[in-house]
């Protein structure tokens, strides 16, 4: 609700990774379940996911800060912040997306694809995949960070229900063991999840970009 606030939400953009997204929250808890049922299987899995997402966005931080060393950063925030609503309109099989003065010509049949691997991945994880969506999206379509958050969060609220759904009632319909979550844990946490999603909401635009990558980079990096 905070980014749909601020105009960082369009659906129009999200459409197909979404539904990639969905059609991956249906397979990945069956991985969970068989190929990724051992403990040390599963960490392994993790951990090379963060590890490498992680330096991928590090690294994408620091390169961006060395082309960017000219334009100062007063003046790069204040034109994100002149408009901040992203556009997007539906022509055949691509979406362009824009903002400002940019656009973003890109095909829906590949953001099919990238939400539907990460989707199958994340889900297989138990986790909402945008820490590895955001790094496919800024380095494979240069999105910038204040613009694919306007598919990463719809992305992120589907994928987790559809997996929540498949692990709790379609896993058990094919004779696998249900995966059952950890409700209270889950509420816990996301009580301070729901304060921190509205804080990024409202200073997202004030903080530069290379910075959110290297923040997300190191975070998931040391996890990883």
């Amino acid at each position: 609700l905070g980014f749909r606030g601020s105009g960082q939400w369009n659906l129009k953009f999200a459409a197909a990774v979404c539904i990639g997204g969905a059609v991956g929250g249906l397979i990945g808890p069956f991985l969970r379940s068989s190929l990724l049922a051992a403990k040390d299987m599963f960490h392994l899995a993790v951990g090379v996911a963060l590890a490498i997402a992680g330096v991928h966005l590090c690294y994408a931080a620091f390169a961006r800060t060395r082309r960017a060393a000219s334009a100062p950063v007063s003046s790069i925030q204040d034109a994100y912040r002149q408009q901040v609503s992203i556009a997007a309109r539906i022509t055949g099989s691509r979406v362009v997306v824009s903002f400002r003065d940019q656009q973003w010509n890109l095909s829906m049949i590949t953001m099919f694809i990238v939400g539907a691997v990460v989707g199958m991945f994340a889900s297989a994880l138990g986790v909402g995949g945008g820490f590895l969506l955001v790094p496919i999206f800024a380095s494979l379509y240069r999105l910038p960070m204040y613009v694919l958050v306007a598919a990463t969060i719809p992305f992120v609220i589907v994928l987790s229900a559809v997996g929540l759904f498949t692990y709790n009632f379609i896993l058990p319909a094919f004779g696998s063991a249900p995966i059952t979550p950890e409700w209270a844990w889950g509420f816990f946490a996301a009580a301070g999840g729901i304060f921190g999603s509205w804080a990024a909401s409202k200073t997202q635009m004030y903080v530069p970009e290379h910075f959110l990558k290297l923040m997300l980079g190191g975070v998931t990096g040391v996890v990883g």
